[in-house]
Formats: C-alpha cells, structure tokens, sequence
C-alpha cells in the first residue's frame, strides 16, 4: 500500500479538477491507455473512448467545488471518492455530483484505471 496515499490523492484531486475546469479534453492524460469510465451509466474504455466522451459534453464552461474528497490506500493503487457541486456555462443552479476513481502506480506514475462518474440527482 502506498504510505502516502492521502498526499497522491489530495495532489490528484487539485490536478484533475483544475484541469476539468480550464481545458476537459486535455483530462485523458490522467487515464491509463486501458483505463474505463462510466459516466451517468454510459462506459467507454480506452483513452480514445474517454476522450471523445469529454469532447461530446454539450457545456463549454465548468466551475466545480469539491465538498469532500476520501482516499484509501490499496495493493498498488488509491481509491478516491468525491463529493461536490457543479455549476456548467451560465447556469445559477449548482448540481451536485459523485465520483469514485481508482488511480493504479505504473513504474512510479499513478493514472486512472477505473473512474464512475453520477449526478445526484434525486425523486424522492
């Protein structure tokens, strides 16, 4: 299990949503070539699936906030779990969202292998 495995999570999560908010297509970089993502029950895996993905998201800008983000260390790897809101172009209404991430070490750079992505959305 990696020792510092809050540190490489708390590095990841600035990183990966910094870079969600100034250029979403330049995210593929954090997947590893076989990575999968499921977004809002939609999988794609491989980073051209990944990339497309991003490139058909309708929004042109984001602003996210990350509530609160968990981080466990396991065989190789961090399990990453966030919670927070987003805000896409000109809308007032933030949404709030859930992630998980599995990032995996290969030969001492992390990179994501498994990502689900979900607003939370709810009818009560």
């Amino acid at each position: 299990f990696p020792p510092n495995f809050a540190q490489i999570g708390q590095q990841f999560t600035e990183a990966f949503y910094g870079t969600l908010q100034t250029n979403k297509e330049q995210l593929v970089n954090f997947y590893h070539d076989q990575a999968m993502l499921t977004y809002e029950g939609s999988q794609v895996q491989g980073k051209a699936g990944i990339l497309e993905k991003y490139k058909s998201l309708s929004f042109q800008r984001i602003a996210a906030a990350v509530t609160n983000a968990d981080y466990q260390p396991m065989e190789n790897g961090v399990l990453i779990a966030v919670n927070g809101q987003l805000k896409v172009d000109d809308s007032p209404q933030a949404l709030a969202f859930c992630e998980s991430f599995l990032l995996r070490n290969f030969g001492g750079n992390f990179a994501i292998v498994n990502h689900v992505f979900r607003l939370s959305i709810h009818n009560f």
